[in-house]
C-alpha cells in the first residue's frame, strides 16, 4: 500500500524535478527474417518491425497519459545485423540500413539500434563488408545507429579492426559533413559490450532474449541533484560537513523513490501490449473481460 506522502513526493519529482520516463526501448528479434536475397530480407524485416511495433508509439503515449508521466523517447533495438546479414556484401548492408530506416520511420520511433558486429577476436568477410558499408549506410539513414565491439578483457583487442575503424570513423564524418558529421555520433566502438544493451547509440537486442522485450529507462539525475541540494542546504550550505555515507544514503533513498515509477511504466506498457497482441483490438481494449485475461 502506497502512503500519501510517497504519492505526493512522486508528484513533486515529476512537476518540479524533471523526473520522466527517458525512454522505452522495444527489442525485436530479426534472426528468422533472413532470406535468399537482400530484397526479400528487407521486406521481411520491415514486415516484422511493423507487426511488432506498429502500435508501440501509440501505446507509449497512452501509458504517458494514463500515468501522467512524460515518456520522452520511443526506440527500437534489433538483433545484430551482422548475424541477419551473414554472407551479404557492402551494398547489401547499405540496403539493410535503408530498410531499417524506413521501418523506424513507419512506426514513428525516434531511433533504432542494432546495426552491429562483434570482432574482438577476429573478422570474417561479412564483418569487413559490414564495416565498409558504414559510411554510406549512416549517411543514407536518419534513425539507424551502428556499433561494433572490437575488444574484451578476456580476448584482448583486435588491432586490425581498430586500424580499419579509425579510418571508418573519419569516412563517416566526411560522408555526413553536411549534417555536421552527425553520422559519427550515431556510431559507437565498444570494449566489453554486453550481449544485450538497450542504450543508444550502441543498443542491440541480444540473441539470448525473447522475440520481443521492453526496456524502460527512468531519468533521475535531476531528482538526485535536487535531493543533494536540499541535504546541503540543511547544513547551512556547508558541504564540507557532509560525510560520504550520508551522501550515499541520500542517493539510495532517492533512487528507491524513483524505482516504482520505472516498474509502473513497464507494467502498464506490458499490459497494453499484451492486450493488443492477444485481442488484436484498439487501445485501450474495450472488452473488460479480455483485458483482465491479457494481464
Amino acid at each position: 500500500m502506497l502512503r500519501s506522502d510517497q504519492i505526493l513526493a512522486t508528484v513533486e519529482m515529476i512537476q518540479k524535478e524533471n523526473l520522466d520516463v527517458r525512454t522505452v526501448t522495444m527489442g525485436i528479434n530479426l534472426l528468422d527474417c533472413r532470406a535468399s536475397s537482400v530484397q526479400e530480407t528487407c521486406t521481411k524485416i520491415e514486415d516484422r518491425i511493423s507487426d511488432k511495433a506498429g502500435k508501440f508509439v501509440e501505446t507509449c503515449n497512452l501509458v504517458s497519459r494514463k500515468l501522467g508521466i512524460p515518456v520522452v523517447n520511443k526506440r527500437i533495438s534489433i538483433t545484430p545485423i551482422s548475424f541477419v546479414g551473414a554472407g551479404f556484401k557492402r551494398d547489401d548492408f547499405i540496403q539493410l540500413a535503408q530498410s531499417l530506416d524506413r521501418a523506424a520511420t513507419s512506426v514513428g520511433v525516434d531511433i533504432l539500434g542494432g546495426f552491429w558486429a562483434q570482432v574482438e577476436k577476429g573478422m570474417t568477410e561479412t564483418d569487413r563488408e559490414y564495416i565498409l558499408s558504414l559510411p554510406e549506410a549512416l549517411c543514407l539513414s536518419d534513425k539507424v545507429c551502428a556499433s561494433i565491439n572490437i575488444a574484451s578483457s578476456q580476448k584482448g583487442i583486435n588491432m586490425d579492426a581498430l586500424a580499419m575503424l579509425g579510418q571508418t570513423v573519419k569516412d563517416i564524418a566526411e560522408k555526413t559533413k553536411e549534417q555536421g558529421g552527425f553520422g559519427a555520433a550515431k556510431f559507437v566502438i565498444f570494449c566489453n559490450q554486453p550481449g544485450d544493451n538497450p542504450f543508444m547509440a550502441g543498443a542491440i537486442h541480444g540473441v539470448e532474449e525473447a522475440d520481443t522485450v521492453l526496456n524502460v529507462g527512468v531519468s533521475g539525475p535531476g531528482v538526485i541533484a535536487r535531493s543533494l541540494e536540499k541535504l546541503i542546504s540543511s547544513r547551512n550550505n556547508n558541504d564540507s560537513d557532509l560525510k560520504l555515507d550520508e551522501i550515499a544514503e541520500d542517493i539510495k533513498h532517492t533512487t528507491f523513490r524513483v524505482t516504482p515509477l520505472r516498474r509502473a511504466g513497464g507494467q502498464a506498457s506490458l499490459g497494453y501490449f499484451r492486450c493488443q497482441l492477444r485481442c488484436g483490438r484498439s487501445l485501450p481494449c474495450p472488452d473488460a473481460d479480455r483485458r483482465r485475461q491479457c494481464r
